[in-house]
């Protein structure tokens, strides 16, 4: 193998056949170091369903750059195939934009300033669009109690109270003491107001 068909086969790879083994392995003997050789070896292999392709698979991924270049190298059809299938690239676009001119009679230039227009209008959309903020709960505190009493909610300072006796068990007794005080206070409120009436 010369200078020129090593280059030629780097430039093409696809061409590597059988009768490139031979060489390809001399090369490695001489400079088993050389990336682009082991691939190289690795897709003639491949492509001569030889046995030492699933010994020399896993020496040749470790001096890969890329294992999906790897990949690309020895099964090219399938990734255009699936690639061709995702259908989300540039061509594809263009491909369909130019159908939709074709069936509407709109210019291709008028559809691809339409749909620019669309995705900078949902991109300032999502922009604009508040993030929901999580909801600030009152932190309940003996403070909030004070307030319910000197608003005369007695049910509410009572139910507040009844919540910090659950967070801080060592105040139960000081608790009980003010929700037996409100609970009187409450019947005595409830009792006025139905005088009242």
């Amino acid at each position: 193998m010369t200078l020129d068909d090593y280059i030629s086969l780097l430039e093409s790879p696809e061409t590597v056949d059988t009768q490139d083994i031979a060489d390809l392995r001399a090369l490695l003997g001489y400079a088993p170091y050389c990336a682009s050789a082991r691939m190289l070896l690795l897709k003639a292999l491949h492509k001569s369903h030889d046995t030492a392709f699933a010994a020399c698979l896993p020496q040749s991924a470790l001096y890969a750059g890329d294992r999906r270049e790897l990949y690309f190298l020895l099964h090219p059809k399938q990734v255009i195939r699936n690639a061709s299938m995702a259908g989300n690239d540039y061509f594809s676009l263009v491909e369909r934009l130019e159908q939709m001119s074709r069936t509407t009679g709109e210019s291709f230039e008028e559809l691809a300033r339409r749909f620019r227009q669309a995705r900078l209008g949902l991109l300032q959309q999502e922009r604009k669009t508040p993030k929901p903020q999580p909801e600030k709960k009152e932190e309940i505190s003996e403070e909030q109690v004070r307030r319910h009493i000197a608003n005369r909610e007695y049910e509410a300072a009572i139910a507040v109270l009844r919540q910090l006796n659950l967070r801080n068990p060592k105040k139960s007794s000081y608790f009980a003491v003010q929700i037996e005080f409100l609970e009187k206070a409450l019947s005595l409120q409830q009792a006025h107001g139905d005088s009242n009436q």
